[in-house]
C-alpha cells in the first residue's frame, strides 16, 4: 500500500472518531427534547437510536446490504420490536440471512431497557442480545454468544439530532468449539439533518474493533436518507443508503436499503 493511501485512511479514521465524540459532547441548552418540532423517530442504518417503541406499536424492519466487491455478497435482515407494558422495556428479534453459498445465518434475541427518556438530558437504551449462528449449508449450529450495545440519542435542534452508540461482541460462535472467545468493541456515531418533519439525512460513522486473534479492525463511513409516509396509524419508512468499508487496508463501496412499518396492534390501556 503506498504513503498516500495509507495516510488518506489514517485522516478518515481520525475523522470518524472525532464526529462521533463530538456528536456526543456537544452541549445545547437544558430544556426538554419535547419542545422541538415534530420529527422521524426511527432507526438509523448503521447507528441504533435510543428510542424504545410506543405502548402498542410493533415496528417491523427489513434491510438489504449489497457490497460491489462481490456480486453475489448481499445480506438481509428482518428485525421485529414489540414494546412490553409501556416505553420501558422492549423485546425484538433479529434473523439475519447472507446469500453466499457458504454463508452463516444468525439468529438474535434482543432486550433493550429505557433508562433515560427524552425529557432527560438524552435518550439512552441499554440492550443485551443473544445470538446464535447456524450454517446455511448442513443447518450445524454454532455456539450461542451475546451483545450488548448503549445507544444514546440527543436532539441537538429543530434540524439535527445525533446518536452515539457503544458495544461489544463476546464471540463463541467460531465453529471449532476449541477456540477461545473473541470480542470485538464497537464506537459508531450519525448526525441526521431534519430537513422537515418527514425527511432526514444522515451520516454515520463506526467503528469496529478487534484486539484479539490478529483480525483487521473496521471501518464504515455511510451517508444517506430516509423518509416517512404516514396512513392513519400505520407509518412506512423507506430508505437507502451508500456504505463505504475500510477493511484489509482496502475500501469497499455498497448500498444498504431500509423499509420498516409500524403498525398499531393494541393500545396502552389493553396492555
Amino acid at each position: 500500500m503506498n504513503t498516500y493511501f495509507t495516510l488518506r485512511s489514517r485522516r478518515i479514521r481520525l475523522s470518524v472518531t472525532f464526529l462521533i465524540f463530538a456528536s456526543l459532547f456537544t452541549t445545547q441548552r437544558s430544556y426538554a427534547q419535547e419542545n422541538f418540532s415534530p420529527a422521524i423517530e426511527d432507526n438509523s442504518f448503521y447507528i441504533e437510536e435510543a428510542y424504545n417503541q410506543e405502548p402498542g406499536v410493533v415496528q417491523h424492519i427489513f434491510t438489504s446490504e449489497h457490497l460491489f466487491e462481490n456480486p453475489h455478497a448481499t445480506n438481509f435482515t428482518f428485525t421485529q420490536e414489540v414494546p412490553i407494558y409501556g416505553l420501558t422495556n422492549q423485546l425484538s428479534y433479529t434473523v439475519a440471512y447472507p446469500t453466499v453459498a457458504n454463508g452463516t445465518t444468525v439468529l438474535y434475541a434482543n432486550y433493550r431497557y429505557q433508562l433515560l427518556y427524552k425529557h432527560d438530558w438524552a435518550s439512552v437504551s441499554p440492550r443485551i442480545s443473544l445470538y446464535l449462528p447456524v450454517n446455511s449449508v448442513t443447518g450445524n449450529l454454532g455456539r450461542m454468544s451475546a451483545q450488548i450495545n448503549i445507544p444514546v440519542s440527543k436532539r441537538l435542534s429543530n434540524h439535527f439530532v445525533t446518536h452515539v452508540n457503544f458495544g461489544a461482541t463476546f464471540d463463541r460462535c467460531e465453529w471449532d468449539h476449541g477456540n477461545p472467545i473473541s470480542t470485538s468493541w464497537t464506537l459508531g456515531g450519525s448526525m441526521i439533518w431534519l430537513s422537515s418533519e418527514n425527511t432526514n439525512f444522515l451520516f454515520e460513522t463506526m467503528a469496529i474493533v478487534n484486539p484479539t486473534h490478529g483480525e483487521e479492525n473496521m471501518y464504515i463511513v455511510s451517508p444517506g436518507t430516509r423518509f416517512a409516509l404516514n396512513f392513519g396509524k400505520t407509518q412506512v419508512v423507506p430508505g437507502i443508503g451508500f456504505p463505504m468499508e475500510l477493511s484489509n487496508a482496502q475500501w469497499i463501496l455498497g448500498v444498504f436499503f431500509y423499509f420498516s412499518v409500524e403498525l398499531p396492534y393494541w393500545t396502552a390501556e389493553e396492555q
